[in-house]
């Protein structure tokens, strides 16, 4: 394995590995009378996981007299990431079905680009 170590301050310092696999990393300190003091840790490097994209509707939608008559509906984002890492971009895609086929191929989609955990889209 290939480490870059990298300075980030006084007490911490990070390294990068582009493999996976078991890392020992070992500290030694020292004080102002010579008296030093070693601590090793392993760690086991393992392959980031793909996040999982979920998200939820409310099952029923009215058309709001009081709104010109549109819909609003909302999409609640609960994606989450097995690893704890953040997720940082959501892409959300919708369409109408515009004849009540069923079916959305025959219909325009739309993207929203955001970071947001909700989306609303209002139907006329």
């Amino acid at each position: 394995m290939i480490f870059i170590p990298k300075k980030l301050n006084d007490k911490e310092i990070a390294f990068t590995s582009k493999k996976t696999g078991k890392v020992e990393i070992s500290l030694t300190v020292t004080n102002t009378l010579g008296y030093s003091n070693t601590r090793t840790i392993q760690r086991t490097i393992v392959n980031d996981q793909s996040p999982t994209a979920d998200f939820k509707l409310i099952k029923k939608v009215y058309r709001d007299k009081d709104n010109d008559k549109k819909a609003i509906v909302r999409a609640f984002d609960m994606s989450t990431s097995p690893d704890g890492d953040s997720i940082t971009k959501r892409a959300w895609f919708y369409a109408f079905d515009s004849d009540n086929d069923g079916i959305f191929s025959d219909d325009t989609w739309y993207y929203h680009n955001g970071t947001s955990c909700r989306f609303w889209y209002s139907l006329r």
